[in-house]
């Protein structure tokens, strides 16, 4: 039952290709890195050596989450092999940029047998490690058939999408089956994993990847604006299509009390620095629209809006107070972390589940506020940009609340060990940080 379950879903895959393939082409037009290296996606790679570990993570987020993990074990285990597969053209880059030769990486083919079937073949890993809630029926069930253990780890799994699992309980029992070992960021995961079909002694609680800082990172924060208050700046983090509306009404309004702030605006999807320009500018609002922050001047009562990738740590370290985008609309949020290890105090909107465990941890603190509106989120605003050292202060709490987060690296490096996952020889030292920055490029 389970096999043509399954084979109704690939063929409805195959159905689909022509209108992916399509999608992918209009994206192009916007950015493009969707065009480039497409015969990944059907697993034409270029020969290469066997890999000991495959981790796939959909994009940037969930690639600068496996830093510090992928950081411990090239420390611990030098000669470890690790192919890193992602989604988007934005994850492709941060990989690149955070371990340069020292990874391979590549675009995952798409969830159809004979793609993965022949990637398995290529690479031979000793295990797939899968983020957060990346579920492949396809890919699980080929790794099972060649003997690969599939773990998931960062692993989440909303009440939502639980419910949706449990709507194709056929297709999506033998996946959650399939699954080795299951590291939850929270309880409440774990009794999904379980009630979804994981076996109970699978799955364990070990805390979000998320929150854990290679040594320069940490190290950024408290060397930043040492010398007096930062600039009368607000960051907005990753918004999305859909806020700008909201994030328009209240930048009007919060430049009735400030008319000297400066806002930097850094897109989640590069190509979409236009419609954000479009809309500010019809509002009457000066914009200038850059490639690159480094050097760039921001326009005092107007915006400067960003349009690349990698640059959101030096944002917030620059501001005075940050929106956090992606959870104004039902997209779930985007992390606040970098914004708190950077010492700023974050609004965010109230779609937040994908970064529950933070937003609370911020809230509790008093360096984060959840807004549902314009008014309500320029009311949230105003004290800390007003105020330099209000808003500082609550930047300081928001870091010790991330800190007190932090851990899930070595957890998770700790089962992957005793599960006899990683190459031989691999012995964690918890007295010894992993490397900053391997051999490569630096870690951003």
């Amino acid at each position: 039952m389970a096999w043509g379950v399954r084979a109704f879903y690939s063929t409805l895959w195959w159905l689909a290709l022509p209108a992916v393939l399509t999608r992918a082409l209009i994206r192009g037009r916007r950015d493009p890195r969707y065009l480039a290296h497409m015969g990944e996606r059907f697993a034409r790679w270029p020969a290469g050596p066997r890999s000991d570990l495959w981790m796939h993570a959909v994009s940037m987020g969930e690639v600068r989450a496996l830093r510090v993990l992928i950081a411990t074990i090239l420390t611990e285990a030098p000669a470890c092999r690790i192919l890193v597969t992602v989604t988007t053209p934005a994850g492709r880059d941060a990989a690149r940029d955070a371990f340069g030769n020292r990874v391979e990486v590549r675009y995952l083919p798409y969830d159809l047998a004979p793609f993965v079937r022949h990637v398995l073949r290529a690479r031979q890993p000793g295990a797939l490690l899968l983020m957060e809630a990346e579920l492949w029926p396809n890919l699980i069930a080929c790794a099972n058939q060649s003997a690969v253990p599939v773990v998931l780890v960062n692993a989440r799994l909303s009440a939502r999408s639980a419910k949706r699992h449990a709507r194709v309980a056929l297709l999506s029992r033998p996946m959650f089956a399939g699954l080795a070992q299951v590291l939850c960021q929270t309880q409440a995961d774990r009794s999904r994993f379980i009630a979804a079909g994981c076996a109970p002694q699978t799955v364990q609680v070990v805390g979000s990847l998320k929150f854990d800082r290679l040594p320069h990172a940490t190290q950024q924060a408290t060397e930043t604006h040492t010398d007096g208050p930062r600039p009368l700046r607000l960051a907005l983090g990753c918004p999305r299509r859909g806020e700008e509306q909201v994030l328009g009404t209240a930048l009007i309004a919060l430049w009735e009390h400030l008319p000297n702030l400066e806002v930097v605006l850094v897109p989640r999807q590069v190509g979409d620095a236009g419609l954000f320009a479009t809309h500010l500018r019809s509002l009457g609002v000066r914009v200038d629209v850059t490639k690159s922050f480094e050097g760039a001047t921001v326009p005092q009562g107007g915006v400067l809006i960003v349009d690349a990738t990698g640059i959101l740590e030096s944002v917030y370290a620059g501001a005075r107070a940050a929106y956090v985008g992606g959870a104004l609309t039902p997209l779930g949020g985007h992390s606040v972390a970098e914004a708190a290890a950077m010492e700023c105090p974050v609004v965010i909107g109230p779609h937040h589940h994908n970064n529950a465990i933070a937003v609370e941890a911020l809230c509790a603190a008093g360096a984060a506020q959840v807004v549902e509106n314009a008014h309500e989120l320029t009311k949230a605003l105003v004290p800390w940009l007003q105020d330099p050292l209000l808003g500082a202060h609550a930047g300081r709490l928001g870091k010790v609340a991330l800190d007190r987060l932090a851990g899930a690296s070595a957890r998770t490096f700790a089962v992957l060990q005793e599960e006899g996952l990683l190459p031989a020889g691999a012995e964690f030292d918890p007295g010894r940080a992993p490397a900053s920055a391997p051999p490569g490029r630096a870690v951003v």
